[in-house]
């Protein structure tokens, strides 16, 4: 179980990082917005997997509480976790804040 929280933690943090890199790229006006958008739905999808193999590991294992999840990272990362997620967080709201017109909502 150990190896399995450090692997997804390990890809939860890349793919924060790099739909965070998406968005500052974005911001840049060096890729468009489907690559951007792409790399926000590949972070959710991620997400949602790492959350369901959770509840199913859960299940499987008659534990009372979920242990793998999508806090999982901070505890086996630390720091840089946090602050790649405080950086993603500003870089997507700054581009849902200034961009909103653009993506028809």
């Amino acid at each position: 179980m150990k190896k399995l929280r450090q692997v997804s933690s390990l890809i939860l943090f890349l793919l924060l990082v790099l739909s965070g890199i998406f968005n500052i790229l974005y911001m840049l006006g060096i890729i468009g917005r489907e690559l951007m958008r792409g790399g926000f739905l590949i972070f959710l999808a991620v997400l949602f997997i790492v959350s369901l193999l959770g509840l199913i590991l859960k299940d499987i294992r008659k534990e009372d509480t979920v242990r793998l999840n999508i806090v999982t990272p901070v505890k086996e990362i630390g720091p840089p976790y946090v602050w790649a997620l405080i950086l993603w967080v500003i870089t997507n709201g700054i581009v849902l804040v200034f961009n909103w017109q653009q993506f028809g909502w």
